[in-house]
């Protein structure tokens, strides 16, 4: 759910475990990452299975689970449809979803050497902070230092500035790690679907690179008490 919000997926399986990728326009990406250790079983043939799906579909077949149901998923070469088997009660729903060729995405990524700035913070406590973004607002400006407040983020609308300023030394931080003033400006469109994800997050990592790309990484708790984690790029 949290990377619903385009139509169409990017599904990639590998022995580490399955990504389902999601981009809009080339200038903003989103992965959801399930660690092949959430599965109680989990089997791939190949090196790497990759094909494309519709996550509304996939969302509403997921929809009818519960706590107590189990969850198989099946898929056997390119052009098969995504099987899934729900069990629950000895009563057995089988769908199937058509599933489409993947097609290149693009490789968003921020090596070390290129980080201008990094924050690590608390989820719960960060969630209450952006709570007072203005929704209304077209951009969104970010500004990190070190430093004081450490971290201000501003944004503009006909209802006036809003500005949130986080202290470095604040409880919520749990690491934060800049040399020089990084100043940034992304769409609020860009934004919003992290918001979304910010909702269910345990922990966020919010890095910004030299040439201004803005990476914000998620570590969402299962029910089970495992990590999943959720990345952004835009």
């Amino acid at each position: 759910k949290c990377i619903h919000f385009k139509e169409v997926a990017a599904v990639f399986a590998s022995s580490n475990g399955m990504k389902f990728v999601v981009e809009d326009a080339k200038y903003l990406q989103a992965a959801a990452f399930i660690g092949e250790d959430i599965f109680e079983e989990y089997h791939i043939k190949d090196e790497l299975v990759s094909f494309r799906l519709e996550l509304k579909l996939l969302m509403e077949s997921l929809s009818i689970l519960d706590g107590a149901a189990s969850l198989n998923l099946y898929y056997k070469e390119e052009g098969s449809p995504l099987r899934l088997v729900l069990i629950e009660d000895d009563i057995v729903t089988d769908c199937s979803i058509k599933t489409m060729d993947a097609l290149e995405t693009l490789h968003f990524s921020l090596p070390p050497d290129e980080v201008s700035a990094k924050m690590i913070v608390d989820g719960p406590g960060f969630k209450d902070v952006m709570g007072d973004l203005d929704a209304e607002s077209e951009f969104v400006d970010l500004l990190l230092s070190p430093y004081k407040p450490g971290l201000i983020i501003t944004t503009r609308s006909t209802a006036g500035k809003c500005e949130i300023t986080l202290p470095k030394e604040a409880d919520m931080i749990e690491e934060f790690t800049i040399n020089e003033i990084s100043e940034s400006r992304y769409k609020y469109t860009q934004i919003k679907p992290a918001l979304k994800t910010l909702q269910v997050a345990a922990k966020v990592s919010l890095q910004t690179g030299k040439d201004g790309l803005l990476c914000i990484q998620f570590i969402v708790k299962t029910e089970s008490n495992q990590m999943a984690y959720i990345e952004y790029f835009c």
